[in-house]
This record gives structure tokens, sequence and C-alpha cells, in this order.
């Protein structure tokens, strides 16, 4: 519908509004008179036949007012049956015609088919001493909603209620249950507004003022309006929805009631409903025209419900009345988790503001707060999400801040640390997944270097097997210090003056070499220090078995053999000294001294030999001793 057909039609619908000069209060509601139908003309004939105004005021004392309408009044009265106070609705004084009877009628058959309890129980229906109808009803003892609506201080008075959104939204809720179940007894109520809700003193909630109702489906004794013979405007131009502007009946569904609910929300969360203008016209142009927009800073999902409710096009509004009092009750579920997911985004965006710059992992200060923003962030949306799992804010927020922490470990090259984080992501971004391939590509390159090294200085850690090694390293000294002095002592003994001696001890101790190397293998073949000592040890006792063999086979004089022999003993010492063990070089001196000696002095050789291997011996335990006592638990 254009812009020009559409002020037509309201000049059509409304003919009674002033387009551009007349200020009028578009919270109140319009209410179409039409001429009455014979059913109306019918009841009033019913009940002057069924009762006398004396007889029903008789039954029903009316005492104070409570307050009146745009075309009633509603009394305080006393039911006499019942000695109960009720109230009583009646039309106005000069209001006599009867469309405003039928009107009054109308509601009272509405209210009466619909027992639910947040809609008024009808107690009776007469007519008063002037022929007009009478409704008698509950009285409630309490507040309009609209009154409350928008006082925090009087509703925790009042109802003990400290959260004024929440406790409007469940009253809301059973507005939308009594709508709902005037749906299912096919009943429009088309006047939705905080106004027309009231409030008990123990917090009953009743939907009032069904003027206004029609019927989806006809009624055969023509009790109820029926929603296409609706050709006028009515309802309030404040809430109304698009389709009722243009008096158009057969448009009419229960999602004109869902959009009027909508309104009714929209006023909850912005604080005024959602259509307004200088002139009433222009306020029902508006709500004709364009969707209401909820501003910004409003609850997302209730804002996002408000949105839907509104929609210009019926199809695109929730389906009932019940389906959009879930999306609320799922809102209150869910406001909990969207309370925690804000805080958590707040901390969110004060960490990722923390490590923006360079990070500075020196600084311990800096790095504590880094660490304790970061888990109060992450624990605050991972709480969102196990009140709710569908918190979508929630799960962006916490993708956010774990890719934030991700970065910030990777700029302070702690890979492990990133890898962890990313563990925690539903999908890892492919430019981040590529940097953390390459840098934990880079950790196990480290980690390797650092394991070869580690291994490397495990193999040369003279600490390791040290007591095994010493105690090989004593006994074959210990033997070749007796050996010679043996000789020296024993200058007669054939065995020890001839080749068969000099065999027989080079092969014993090659063969106590084997033992030996045998027995503390475990520990000898721990590192490589001891297993190169160890080769260099048995690879001599076996040159120097061959020596002998060879000495004895060329019938080299025994007198010599100690020359050659501690040739060879200085040799393999100063390998040990040069590649392996470079403590033991005073050994190395001492047996370069014996070995000169020894070339020159015949007499004093075998002394000579027993001399060195004492030495040898001082230095080997004043070099691996100390180290011996520190370190048993890595070695025999």
């Amino acid at each position: 519908m254009t812009d020009e057909s559409l002020l037509r039609r309201l000049a059509t619908v409304a003919p009674g509004l002033d387009a551009g000069t007349i200020e009028v209060d578009a919270g109140e509601t319009i209410r179409a008179h039409a001429p009455a139908r014979s059913p109306a003309e019918a009841a009033l004939q019913s009940l002057k036949a069924a009762s006398t105004a004396a007889g029903f005021e008789g039954r029903v004392h009316v005492l104070d007012t409570l307050g009146e309408g745009a075309m009633g009044v509603v009394h305080l009265a006393t039911q006499a049956s019942l000695g109960r106070p009720v109230a009583v609705k009646a039309l106005k004084k000069d209001l006599g015609d009867a469309g405003a009877a039928r009107e009054l009628l109308q509601e009272a058959w509405v209210t009466g088919s619909l027992e639910h309890p947040n809609i008024v129980p009808l107690y009776d229906l007469g007519l008063d001493s002037d022929g007009r109808p009478v409704i008698v009803m509950k009285r409630i003892v309490g507040e309009c909603w609209a009154d409350l609506i928008h006082e925090p201080e009087a509703v925790a008075r009042r109802h003990a209620a400290g959260d004024l959104l929440e406790w409007n939204l469940r009253v809301f809720m059973q507005v939308c249950n009594a709508v709902h179940f005037a749906h299912a007894h096919g009943i429009l109520h088309l006047d939705l507004k905080p106004s027309n809700v009231m409030i008990g003193g123990f917090g009953e909630v009743y939907l009032v003022d069904w003027g206004l109702a029609v019927s989806m489906a006809p009624d055969p004794r023509g009790r109820f309006p029926l929603a296409s013979d609706v050709t006028t405007i009515r309802g309030t131009p404040s809430y109304i929805a698009p389709e009722m502007v243009t008096g158009e009946g057969e448009r009419l569904s229960e999602r004109t009631d869902v959009y009027l609910l909508g309104a009714v929300l929209y006023e909850l969360v912005v604080g005024r409903p959602p259509h307004h203008g200088p002139t009433t016209l222009a306020v029902l142009y508006a709500a004709a025209t364009a969707a209401p927009e909820v501003p910004a800073g409003a609850p997302v999902e209730l804002a996002d419900v408000c949105r839907r409710a509104l929609s210009l096009e019926p199809d695109d509004r929730p389906a009932s009345a019940e389906e959009l009092r879930r999306a609320v009750e799922d809102f209150l579920r869910h406001r909990e988790s969207i309370r925690l997911a804000e805080e958590a985004a707040a901390e969110g965006e004060a960490l990722l503001e923390l490590v923006s710059g360079a990070p500075d992992s020196d600084d311990p200060e800096m790095m504590q707060q880094v660490r304790a923003r970061f888990a109060a962030t992450r624990f605050g949306f991972q709480q969102a999400l196990v009140s709710w799992e569908g918190n979508t804010m929630a799960r962006e927020g916490l993708a956010r801040v774990v890719r934030g922490a991700v970065e910030f470990e990777l700029a302070r090259g702690e890979a492990r640390s990133a890898a962890l984080f990313a563990g925690e992501l539903e999908e890892v971004p492919p430019d981040l997944q590529a940097r953390l391939d390459a840098a934990m590509a880079e950790r196990e390159l480290e980690r390797e270097r650092a394991e070869r090294f580690d291994e490397m200085s495990r193999q040369q850690d003279p600490t390791i097997g040290m007591r095994t090694r010493v105690f090989v390293t004593v006994l074959l000294g210990l033997t070749w210090i007796a050996v010679p002095l043996a000789a020296t002592l024993r200058p007669e003994s054939p065995w020890i003056h001839s080749y068969r001696g000099w065999i027989a001890t080079a092969f014993g101790l090659l063969l106590i070499a084997a033992g030996l190397g045998a027995w503390g293998r475990e520990s000898l073949s721990k590192t490589r220090i001891n297993r190169e000592i160890g080769k260099i040890l048995v690879f001599v006792l076996f040159l120097q078995a061959l020596m002998v063999v060879a000495a004895a086979v060329i019938e080299i004089d025994l007198v010599d053999m100690p020359v050659f022999l501690l040739v060879l003993w200085t040799s393999a010492l100063g390998a040990i000294v040069f590649t392996i063990e470079g403590r033991l070089m005073p050994s190395l001196g001492v047996f370069l001294a014996g070995l000169i000696g020894s070339i020159w002095l015949e007499a004093w050789r075998l002394t000579l030999m027993a001399a060195v291997n004492v030495a040898f011996l001082a230095n080997v335990l004043m070099i691996w001793r100390p180290s011996w006592r520190r370190d048993q638990s890595s070695s025999r």
C-alpha cells in the first residue's frame, strides 16, 4: 500500500482523526461504535425479562466508585448472597446508545467464556435501574501494571522484587498465558497494553478490558463480534499492529495479538511504547509503515525477540503467544549466562589491551596481571557456557580470548603453551595454525638440540659410574704396585724373574680386567668417558700381554722389560690425558719421569714401576673420590 493510499484509508476508517493539528494521547483506546446488531438487542430483552432492576440491585449493593474508563465506570459493591466484595462495571450515565450496551455485553460474554487464572472471573450479568447491562466480577485489590512498570522502588517495596526487568518479564509471561488461552478458544484481545493488566496484592496477574475482543470463528448464538466484520480502526495507537491500522478485519489473527505483546515487551526493554508522534494520525502512519527500532544497549537476545514480534509482516512474527512466552522464558534462563559473558567480555577487553603491545616476559608484575586476567576471563566465559551452551557471545568471546592467549604465548616464544591454548579452540584459523606449526617445529628442533647437548654432557660426565671406575682402577693399580714390589723384595724368585712369570702376570691382568668389565658393564657403559677409558685399558692390557709374549719369543733381556712396559703405560696414560681426563696430567708427568729414570737406573726399574703406580693411584683418588661421594645415586 502506497503512502497516499494509506492516508486515504486512514481517512476512511478513522474519519474523526485530524491529520495535522490535534494532539491526542496515543495510549488511549480507539473504540469504533457500530449500530447494535440483533443478537445484542435480543440479549438485552432476555435480561429484562429474566430480572427486574430492583431484583438485580437487591442481589448487589453498589458502594464506592473504583475507577472510570472511556465508556464505563467500575464500582465497589457487595454481593448480597455471599457477602463478598465484588466489582461492578456499568456504562457511564451519558452513554445510553445501543452500541455501547452491545460492547459491554460482548465484553461480558467473552470474559465469561474464558475461565483462566490470569483472566478476571465473571460472577453475574444483569441490568441496572435504567435497563442497561451491568457486569459483576471479582474485585481486584491491587494496582495497574502501567503504574508499576517503570517504578523499581515500588515493585521492590510491594512485591519484594529487586530486579525490575525480571519482575516485569514474569508478569508479561502470565499475560502471554492468558492471551494464548484466549486464542485456543478463538478469541483475539486486540487491546493489549500495561494499563489493561492488573497486579493483585499477592502478585496475581489479570488481563482485563476485553471490550475490543473479536472471534476468529462464527458464534452460532451471535454473542461475539467476528474479526472478519471489523472495518474500522480499533486499538491503542501507541501499541497498534500494522494490520489493525487499515481496519481490514480479514487480516486479523493470533499474530496480531503477538504484535501487541511485542509492543508491550518493547516498552519493558526500551522504556516507552514502540509508536509515537505528534498526532494520532502520525502515530498510526508510523505503526503501519515502519518496524520499531530497538536501541543499542538492550539485551541482545531480548532485543531479537522484540524485533521478531514487531515485524510488519505477520508471517515473520512468532506463530503464537506461547512461542513468544517461551522465548522470553529462555531469555530469563539465559540471562545469568549473558551476564557472565558480558562481565567476561569486559575482562577480556582489558586482557587484550594489556597484551596488545610487545610482551615483556621478564616483567613479573605484568605476567602476573596477564595470567590473572586470562584466568578470570576464560573462567567467566566457560561458566556462561555451562549455564547456557547456546550462548554465542560467550562462545565467540572465549574463542577470541584464547586466540589472544595463543598469540601472546607465540610472541613470547612459548610454543608449547600456545599449543595447549590452541587445543581449546573449536577451530584454529589457518594463519594462526601455520604460525603455531612453525613454532612447534622450531621448538622440536630446540628440544632435539637440547637433548643432544644433554646426552653429550652426560656422556662426558665423570661422576657417572665413578665408584666402579675407581674400584677397577685401584684394583689394577694395586696389582701393578704389588708385582714390581714383589719382584724387588724377592729377587731370587724364578717365577717373577722368568718369561713364564711375566706372561702369566700379563694374561692374569687381562683376565682380571675382562672380569671386572663384565661385572661393572652396566655402570661403565653409561658414559663415553667410561667406555673410552675401558677400551684403552683393555687394549693396553692386550698389548702388554702381546709385548711380553713377543719379548719371550725374541728373548729380550727381562731386565729391560720394565722399560718397555713403562713406554706402553705412559703412551696409554698420555692418550687418556689428552683426550678424556686432563686432570691426570700430574700422573703423566710422573710416568715420564719414571720412564726416563728407568732407562738410566737399571737397578731401580721395578721400584720406579711401583712408584709411578703409587703416584697414579694418588692422583686418581684425589680427582675422583670427592665426586664419588656426591654422586653415588648415579654410579655403582
